[in-house]
């Protein structure tokens, strides 16, 4: 009887991102290849990109780059790691001050807008000839 081969444990890029503390476009980028640094390893299965678990953790001890196990494990079970939403308090209505400008402010306001409008910005017309 052929045994089944166990399937070895890999990462998805979300596991992979959580772990490392980067942006999805570091790991594109890691993925690739530098000048500086060989491409992490890939495991492709049509579309979906995989990182295999081993490799990965090699690939980061080799570069002096901390992985954080536990983070990337918690993407996996659906937590995502930070802080918890706090909900937003509200205020009263009856406590928020309403501003008030006064009217020669606002014609102020109007005057400097009309004057803007009628100034040529890009310069005289003949220098564009």
């Amino acid at each position: 009887m052929a045994t089944k081969k166990q399937p070895q444990p890999r990462f998805t890029t979300r596991q992979v991102m959580a772990g490392f503390k980067v942006s999805d476009m570091t790991v594109f980028t890691w993925r690739k290849g530098t000048t500086t640094r060989d491409p992490l390893p890939v495991e492709q299965d049509g579309r979906n990109v995989y990182f295999p678990e081993k490799s990965t953790l090699a690939w980061a001890k080799k570069y002096d780059l901390p992985f954080d196990k536990s983070n990337a494990e918690k993407v996996l079970a659906g937590a995502t790691p930070g802080p918890k939403p706090v909900a937003v308090k509200k205020v009263p209505v009856k406590a928020v001050k309403k501003t008030v400008v006064p009217a020669k402010a606002v014609k102020k306001v109007k005057k400097v807008r009309k004057e803007v409008r009628n100034v040529a910005v890009h310069g005289p017309a003949s220098a564009h000839i």
